[in-house]
């Protein structure tokens, strides 16, 4: 499971937006994120992955947040983290 990952290496998470487009009315706007995810760790197995967020926010309140990021590659780094861990 990737969500106790995300949680666990929240502090070394560094996410850069790196695309913010916004369209629609205060009363129904859309708002289309694109990020930069990235930890740095010592043993040199950084980790890296692009994330798309988008948004539903109707006068200045969150309706609806969707987010796309390749769980299957933080998985994997976590479980490379842990083999070097415990050896």
């Amino acid at each position: 499971m990737w969500w106790p990952v995300w949680w666990r290496t929240s502090a070394l998470r560094r996410v850069w937006a790196r695309t913010i487009l916004v369209n629609g009315p205060p009363w129904n706007a859309r708002v289309a994120i694109r990020a930069h995810d990235f930890i740095a760790v010592d043993a040199g197995d950084d980790y890296n992955n692009r994330v798309v967020a988008f948004l539903e926010i109707r006068w200045g309140r969150l309706i609806r947040w969707e987010d796309y990021e390749d769980t299957e590659r933080l998985a994997a780094w976590d479980e490379r983290r842990a083999d070097t861990t415990t050896t």
